[in-house]
């Protein structure tokens, strides 16, 4: 499973009518090169991160004749959270958005790094010219 089939998926429920949930198996058919299993997690990831709702469609229950939930029928639809995330690039921009972020935070650490080091090594020449000065001065005539 890679980050662009994370995108394809949203994608894929966004594509549906927002009022109208998509099912599993449409949400199947539309992704290619991913098993069922693979899919199922893809969804999960999605619910976890806030990008899509899962709901259940309704059966009657025969003992007590009220409506309930069918959990073999699960039914996404997405959020706003998850149609803005998507406008904005999705997971692979959010990556290339982390990455960058990273290199940047790596880059003002070494200039930090070396920046102290040049430092360090002025104000070591500048002591060193200070103690010269202090043994090696001419005699002062008083």
């Amino acid at each position: 499973m890679k980050i662009q089939d994370l995108d394809d998926t949203l994608g894929s429920i966004n594509k549906m009518d927002i009022l109208c949930a998509i099912s599993f198996t449409e949400i199947y058919k539309t992704t290619s090169g991913l098993t069922k299993f693979e899919q199922e997690l893809c969804l999960r990831k999605l619910e976890a991160d806030g990008f899509a709702d899962i709901s259940y469609g309704k059966a009657v229950n025969n003992e007590t004749q009220e409506r309930v939930d069918d959990k073999s029928d699960k039914r996404y639809n997405i959020t706003y959270d998850g149609f803005v995330f998507l406008e904005n690039g999705g997971y692979k921009a959010d990556a290339k958005r982390k990455w960058y972020s990273y290199t940047m935070t790596r880059i003002e650490v070494w200039a930090v790094i070396l920046g102290g080091g040049l430092a360090a090594v002025y104000y070591f020449v500048e002591l060193c010219k200070f103690f010269y000065s202090l043994f090696h001065s001419p005699p002062t005539n008083v």
